[in-house]
């Protein structure tokens, strides 16, 4: 493969690409992680005996906070 043929495929797959913005303010008792859980901890429910290793990106609960059914993050004593 050519030289040129190459850095057209790489430049194609770095425009193609989607781009993720980070938020410019995520809900109250969350933060922004690029990296985060995929197995947040909720209220009512047991923590996850497993959990895939996948990063999620997005604002997720803030340490100290469960995730409710209505997809705020509160502290334990209002769950």
């Amino acid at each position: 493969m050519k030289l040129s043929s190459v850095i057209f495929l790489f430049v194609t797959a770095v425009v193609a690409s989607p781009l993720q913005e980070k938020p410019t303010k995520c809900p109250k008792n969350q933060v922004y992680t690029e990296c985060g859980t995929a197995c947040p901890l909720r209220c009512g429910q047991p923590p996850p005996e497993a959990c895939t290793m996948q990063c999620v990106i997005g604002c997720q609960c803030k340490p100290g906070f469960l995730l409710n059914s209505s997809g705020s993050c509160v502290p334990p004593s209002c769950c």
